[in-house]
């Protein structure tokens, strides 16, 4: 295997160093495996020496042997971190050791001169996208506390200034073949799996890691925007996915892992007067908006990390999402009905979810007069239909198609029923104008009665329970109309 990368690649030869890798992760995915392969003398030799003068495919023209970089730093990581029976690369007194030849490159990156040197010298430019794939590969191999530990702080503060730069540097130019590598790499460093992100309770690692995080999508995130609008104000004709929209779907990815990682206190930016988490959220939702509807479906990985998000910020941060300007979060029920809508069961489960948490935030906050609940009012005052027509495309989803998440879909709608009974009240009485006959409309009447039985003006679980219950019946019944 060792024989392989160091001899093939570089031209041609993609097809052996693939396989090879291939072969050396199985290897090491176990780790008694792992511990085993460390001890071999070639597997030592790798971990001394990596890197491009001893891998020359990791030098290859092609994009994937680029991400063959990430599998082979991922292979080494796991190797390394399994402890390898002590010796110079036991997993902390060889980790500095390891991290040696990245410190070197990221340390020369730090030294570049100008803005210049890293857009037009071709070497800079290869040696910034080789980095970002490595120290991805290493990040992604630590998959525990100590090891994660390790690696952040060795990471910060020394290093995530350089990656910063970067950012900046080439989103303004808008070089999206290395923002999107970076991009990359942040949405598996704030990935806390599994449960691998805990930091002491007087630690503030896990706010400065946010901090971090939310400086890079600030500043991808404004300079893409800009260079977007700027192209389209000038009629140039892009390439909208791979110059916008790919790497505004890793933006949303790593904001969304970022807030369900639960180790950030997100309370204390506000407290404290810190801006990260409020401009996270606000270039989030710019980017979320400068793709269209039909368009944001049409690419599930977009799709997949929009809706995400939208669902972690309803569920944890719904006064946030409430504080948004009235277009935005018009535009975010908007895409939560047409998700509601999706063939895709994770999608139109994510869609119900969020939606049942706005409208309980409206129906616990609709009685109070605090900023959010004035906040809340003023988006219905200038649109009253939208949660109306989420309730009507709700009530015909669960009556008209056999969809594999009914329980999920059923659960928003006892909130939606008790925030606009107007709305129910009319969907009822076009239900049962519809039917043809005296007996169909008594019947339909006295099923709508039924599944409001029992159900109290509240949310509580025991209630939402009993509800979900009549919605099952409800749904029997009106088949036999």
């Amino acid at each position: 295997i060792a024989y392989n990368l160091r001899f093939y690649g570089m031209v041609d030869g993609e097809g052996v160093v693939a396989k090879s890798l291939a072969l050396l992760q199985d290897f090491a995915s176990g780790h008694s495996s792992s511990r085993l392969l460390g001890k071999l003398a070639t597997v030592t030799t790798m971990l001394r020496n990596h890197g491009e003068a001893h891998f020359p495919f990791m030098k290859g023209p092609d994009s994937r042997m680029g991400r063959h970089r990430t599998t082979f730093y991922y292979t080494l990581s796991r190797i390394l971190f399994a402890g390898l029976g002590g010796g110079e690369f036991d997993s902390e007194r060889g980790f500095e050791s390891f991290m040696t030849p990245l410190q070197e490159r990221l340390t020369a990156l730090a030294q570049v001169p100008s803005t210049e040197m890293f857009l037009q010298d071709p070497s800079v430019k290869s040696a910034v996208v080789g980095i970002l794939r490595d120290l991805r590969g290493v990040v992604a191999a630590t998959h525990l506390r100590k090891t994660y530990g390790l690696f952040f702080d060795w990471f910060y503060p020394a290093h995530s200034p350089v990656l910063l730069r970067i950012c900046e540097v080439y989103s303004t130019a808008g070089v999206y073949d290395v923002t999107n590598p970076l991009l990359k790499f942040y949405a598996e460093l704030v990935h806390n799996r599994p449960h691998r992100i805990i930091f002491d309770s007087s630690s503030p690692n896990g706010i400065l890691l946010f901090r971090e995080t939310s400086k890079v999508l600030y500043s991808y995130g404004s300079r893409s925007l800009t260079n977007f609008q700027a192209a389209q104000g000038a009629g140039r004709k892009i390439d909208l996915y791979p110059a916008l929209y790919k790497g505004a779907g890793t933006a949303l990815l790593i904001f969304s892992r970022a807030l369900g990682g639960n180790y950030v206190n997100f309370g204390v930016f506000e407290l404290y007067g810190d801006r990260a988490f409020a401009e996270a959220i606000a270039i989030a939702f710019q980017l979320a908006l400068a793709i269209p509807l039909p368009d944001l479906i049409a690419y599930p990985k977009v799709a997949k990390a929009y809706y995400g998000l939208i669902e972690i910020l309803c569920v944890n941060h719904s006064a946030d999402v409430v504080n948004l300007d009235t277009p935005v979060f018009v535009h975010l029920v908007q895409t939560l009905q047409e998700g509601l809508q999706s063939l895709e069961v994770w999608m139109s489960t994510q869609c119900a979810q969020a939606l049942d948490h706005l409208a309980e935030f409206r129906f616990r906050n609709q009685s109070k007069t605090t900023p959010k609940a004035q906040a809340m009012l003023r988006h219905i005052e200038q649109n009253q239909e939208m949660f109306p027509r989420c309730l009507a495309t709700l009530f015909s989803m669960v009556l008209n198609e056999e969809c594999q998440n009914q329980w999920s879909l059923s659960r928003p709608l006892l909130s939606l029923i008790l925030t606009n009974e107007q709305a129910f009240y009319s969907i009822k009485r076009s239900y049962v104008e519809s039917q043809q006959t005296p007996e169909s409309r008594t019947f339909v009447e006295t099923a709508f009665e039924k599944l409001m039985t029992d159900v109290q003006p509240n949310l509580e679980s025991k209630n939402r329970d009993r509800f979900t219950q009549n919605v099952t019946h409800f749904r029997s019944a009106m088949k036999t109309v």
